[in-house]
């Protein structure tokens, strides 16, 4: 018996090691590929954009080195609001973390850019295709966190939190989104009004019950104040940050500039959101439409759903690990900012369903896992609330994730 024993464990550790050359010849093979394309290629093709740089309401073009980003008539006070972002910080060590700006104009009818053009895959490229392996990805996430602590979130860049911060930025922006939403497909009004839907097999409490809840309860209001406001990036995601060979060479794109209640200021909880909303709650699997979704409009509306890509799935769960591990040890000063993220996230997806209706099962994937989200939040954060909430409406309540 100890002799089998043995050598079964042998056959093991055999399989494993095997499996582990295996992982390390196609990482080889992948940086060896992605690498050459991405870093010496593209560097030979001049008039073609070979990253995302944020196309939405504006029109790019390349010319060699520079490029020009130019916005159409709806996103131009997005547009100057970007460009009077990267300008705040010329002169400062942030500056070489952001896109060099050489000409540009504020001008109604006129809003453009002309900057620098960067041969540089974003990250989320990066995870996908494995052009970096993991410890080298995590060396990257690690300098973005010292970017974001130690030039950005500083104190000659922050300002006292108004009094009705959480309203503005969170519980306004929803119920606007909701009715731009249902004006453009009233059929989402199924999904919208149903006080309980039923999530893969589960009975949640839909989100304005749990958002009417929190709005109404000065504990739960208060725990969403974050103690203050600082300058930030307030579009963090994967797709943004470019990044070159070294691991410390980065450029941060397409910034917001603004907070959805006007402010130049942001709860640094928003941009860990932003990197939650990409890492765990997968949103570019959603926009690629990686997902399988089925839905039943009865008394209740019924919605079975799932990301389909588990690989990918599987890269951004561990990634996402270590950008809460990493968070939850560094970003301390910033008072419960991992609670404050976990909301963020939950209303980034539920706020987002007009600027994803181009198919409606793309829109509705977006809200579920919102909804998801937001009932995770609650049960974690404020169990007696939602309880409260799960009660009046007859239902147990649980949380998906």
């Amino acid at each position: 018996m100890a002799i089998i024993k043995g050598m079964v464990f042998f056959k093991s550790d055999a399989t494993r090691r095997k499996g582990y050359v295996a992982y390390l010849l196609r990482l080889f093979l992948n940086m060896l590929h992605y690498m050459t394309e991405n870093y010496l290629i593209n560097r030979l093709i001049v008039d073609r954009v070979n990253n995302d740089l944020g196309a939405s309401f504006t029109a790019i073009s390349r010319k060699n080195n520079r490029i020009v980003k130019r916005a159409q008539a709806e996103g131009e006070a997005k547009l100057r609001d970007e460009i009077e972002w990267i300008l705040h910080f010329k002169g400062t060590r942030l500056e070489r973390y952001l896109p060099k700006i050489y000409s540009y104009s504020l001008e109604p009818g006129d809003v453009h850019y002309e900057m620098r053009y960067y041969d540089y895959p974003n990250l989320r490229r990066i995870v996908d295709v494995e052009i970096n392996a993991r410890f080298f990805v995590r060396l990257r996430l690690l300098h973005l966190f010292e970017l974001l602590e130690g030039e950005l979130w500083i104190e000659s860049n922050s300002s006292e939190c108004p009094p009705d911060f959480v309203e503005n930025e969170y519980f306004r922006k929803f119920y606007e989104r909701r009715d731009a939403a249902l004006a453009m497909d009233p059929y989402f009004a199924h999904f919208y009004d149903a006080p309980v839907l039923e999530l893969n097999g589960k009975r949640l409490p839909n989100a304005a019950q749990l958002i009417e809840a929190i709005a109404s309860d000065p504990v739960a209001l208060a725990s969403l104040v974050p103690p203050r406001l600082y300058i930030s990036h307030g579009d963090l995601h994967s797709n943004n940050i470019l990044c070159g060979i070294g691991h410390s060479t980065m450029i941060l794109i397409d910034c917001r500039g603004r907070s959805s209640g006007g402010l130049l200021y942001f709860d640094p909880a928003y941009d860990i959101a932003k990197l939650f909303h990409d890492f765990r709650g997968m949103y570019s699997l959603i926009e690629r439409h990686a997902f399988s979704i089925f839905h039943r409009i009865e008394a209740e509306p019924r919605i079975e759903y799932c990301l389909t890509d588990e690989r990918m799935r599987a890269k951004f769960r561990r990634h996402y690990a270590f950008i809460r591990a990493v968070a939850h040890r560094r970003l301390t000063r910033f008072s419960n900012l991992l609670e404050r993220a976990d909301f963020a996230e939950a209303m980034l997806f539920l706020t987002m369903i007009p600027m994803h209706m181009r198919l409606r099962d793309e829109g509705l994937m977006c809200y579920v896992t919102g909804v998801a989200e937001l009932n995770s939040y609650c049960s974690r954060y404020r169990p007696a609330l939602y309880a409260s909430v799960c009660k009046k409406l007859g239902i147990e309540g649980e949380s998906i994730r």
